[in-house]
């Protein structure tokens, strides 16, 4: 029998955010990205996104959507949930929304006044399952880890021509990197952090110029 294993999807505004302005990106892919008009930037973050989420559909930044209230995380399994496992997860601390999405993967809302790390590490002590190495920089606790982790990143990337990595508010990183100059999936990435940053705030930082924070 395999070792039972468990995986973890973050859901949050920054990612889906992120995903709708890709797909915007890819629909003006023929045009030029360094060209776009900077009032078409301005009137994309004005338009009201609706969002279907595991528990219902919200405007994008509802106050009263779950994105904003907890913190979502989608789980991912090899083995089947069962009543009994379903108990187990709701009876751990921090778990404040709970719903079976299929046999193998459940979404869960953690309160404001506990961490992810903490819960999931409670979660998988409660069912004796582990979930892979985090590769992407999703455990990091505190600032300090993650200027440690941009700075590993860095030397990885300067390997490459020309890089950008933008670090959201909450410390997710995202990153991108090419060695060709005219790039348009390079170009619309950068694009999109610059969008990300005036949005949301966090920092961006490039190869070719200073470091940039909001």
């Amino acid at each position: 029998m395999p070792k039972k294993l468990i995986n973890w999807e973050c859901w949050d505004e920054y990612n889906l955010e992120s995903e709708m302005y890709d797909e915007i990106l890819a629909e003006l892919e023929e045009d030029s990205l360094e060209d776009l008009p900077e009032e078409q930037l301005i009137l994309m973050s004005k338009i009201p996104k609706l969002v279907t989420t595991p528990m219902g559909m919200f405007q994008l930044h509802d106050k009263m959507s779950p994105l904003t209230q907890f913190d979502c995380w989608t789980a991912h399994t090899n083995f089947s949930l069962t009543k009994s496992i379903s108990k187990q997860i709701e009876k751990v601390a921090g778990v404040e929304l709970f719903s079976i999405q299929s046999r193998y993967r459940f979404f869960i809302g953690i309160g404001k006044m506990f961490s992810f790390p903490q819960v999931r590490k409670e979660i998988e002590t409660v069912l004796n399952v582990r979930s892979p190495i985090l590769t992407s920089l999703e455990d990091i606790e505190d600032e300090e880890e993650t200027e440690t982790a941009i700075e590993v990143l860095k030397e990885v990337l300067n390997k490459d021509k020309h890089w950008a990595i933008y670090v959201s508010p909450d410390g997710i990183i995202d990153y991108i990197s090419t060695n060709a100059n005219d790039d348009e999936k390079f170009l619309g990435t950068v694009i999109k952090y610059e969008f990300m940053l005036a949005e949301h705030g966090g920092s961006l930082h490039q190869n070719e110029q200073e470091n940039r924070k909001s």
